[in-house]
């Protein structure tokens, strides 16, 4: 097995991208867990429960502890914050997108005089004859 060395935003989306791992973290945002309770209302063997854990972990959105006789899990935060943070710029390089959309089109411009629409940004992609 080859192991590569993945960026900590890699390992949270790619934790995140799992809808039984998803459910784990809804339950343990409402607090603390042991592992027999995350497995609970999921149809899995505890090892294949124990997978899933081992990812969130790896992903730095878990961290385990030990109170007598039980393992309980709980969420951690940092590396959700990074993913955020990660998702906000684009979401405010979007909003920027759209006030320009919105600025262009209340001064009623169709988008040819200031290059939007036209061969310039379509970049790559070609003409729009070529898409068709």
């Amino acid at each position: 097995m080859v192991k590569s060395k993945r960026s900590s935003l890699d390992l949270v989306f790619g934790a995140l991208s799992d809808p039984t791992r998803r459910k784990m973290l809804k339950k343990l945002a409402l607090g603390d867990s042991r592992v027999t309770e995350l497995a609970q209302p999921h149809d899995m063997t505890l090892p294949a429960i124990s997978k899933h854990l081992k990812v969130l972990d790896r992903a730095g959105l878990i961290k385990r502890y030990q109170d007598g006789r039980n393992q309980y899990i709980q969420l951690r935060t940092p590396s959700l914050k990074k993913a955020e943070k990660w998702l906000d710029f684009y979401k405010r390089s979007r909003a920027l997108q759209m006030e320009s959309l919105e600025d262009l089109l209340s001064r009623g411009g169709t988008g040819q005089q200031a290059g939007v629409g036209g061969a310039a940004s379509r970049g790559r992609r070609g003409t729009s004859a070529n898409r068709q």
